[in-house]
């Protein structure tokens, strides 16, 4: 994980409140001198840290605090980012390719894990551009239809016919027609990964969160066919 010299020197100076020379800064951080003048030089510019006597002290005002927690901030962000695309790559990917994956669970499941829906939205956009998914809307009809598969394996397409999913026009027809079907639509994804990019992603899962596989897994009822279903 990657963190900049000058977010290093205020995190330090700030949570510490010691006052260090050029030198013992470089040693801590483990950065070169170099680096550190530079960013003492910037931090020094905005009033968030001080010369004194030989040392560097971290000035402590409003302004200073509100500058470095935006600054970390920005920076853990930044450093969070491949990490939540390999969390939610991964668990994608925990599906076998070309199976359908209810979007709305995994969604579910990533806001617990802090990522927003902006973020995940801007993930399923620069994916699909790239190829990688696909999304496929699925209408169920149904008068009473209480639960719906987190996902869809291919070969259970054709079962899934005569259980409600129809196509647009055969849903336009019977919606303009019959008033006594009842309709719902969702969302799913078809991943389409080459391996080179889903096995990496798989064993991340497994080896770093493995108990978000099991969560997915206890989302819902394990029934015939192969498949995981939730209650609506």
């Amino acid at each position: 994980m990657f963190t900049p010299a000058i977010v290093k020197l205020v995190k330090y100076l700030k949570d510490t409140g010691a006052k260090k020379t050029r030198e013992e800064l470089a040693t801590i951080i483990d950065e070169p001198l170099e680096y550190v003048n530079k960013a003492l030089g910037r931090l020094i510019a905005i009033d968030v840290v001080t010369q004194e006597e030989g040392g560097y002290l971290y000035h402590a005002t409003s302004d200073s605090d509100q500058f470095s927690a935006q600054l970390v901030e920005v920076y853990e962000k930044v450093n969070r980012k491949p990490a939540k695309e390999m969390l939610i790559r991964g668990l994608i990917c925990q599906i076998p390719p070309q199976y359908l994956f209810h979007i709305h669970t995994l969604l579910e499941i990533l806001q617990q894990e802090g990522i927003e829906r902006e973020e995940f939205d801007q993930f399923l956009e620069q994916e699909t551009a790239k190829g990688y998914l696909k999304r496929i809307r699925v209408v169920y009809i149904g008068k009473e239809l209480s639960i719906i598969p987190i996902y869809i394996p291919p070969y259970y397409f054709y079962r899934l016919h005569h259980l409600g999913i129809i196509d647009h026009q055969k849903y336009t027809s019977l919606k303009q027609g019959d008033r006594d079907y009842e309709f719902q639509e969702e969302d799913y994804l078809i991943a389409q990964y080459p391996p080179e990019l889903a096995n990496p992603a798989r064993e991340y899962i497994g080896r770093e969160r493995g108990e978000l596989r099991d969560n997915l897994r206890r989302r819902g009822l394990v029934s015939w066919g192969g498949g995981l279903w939730r209650f609506r």
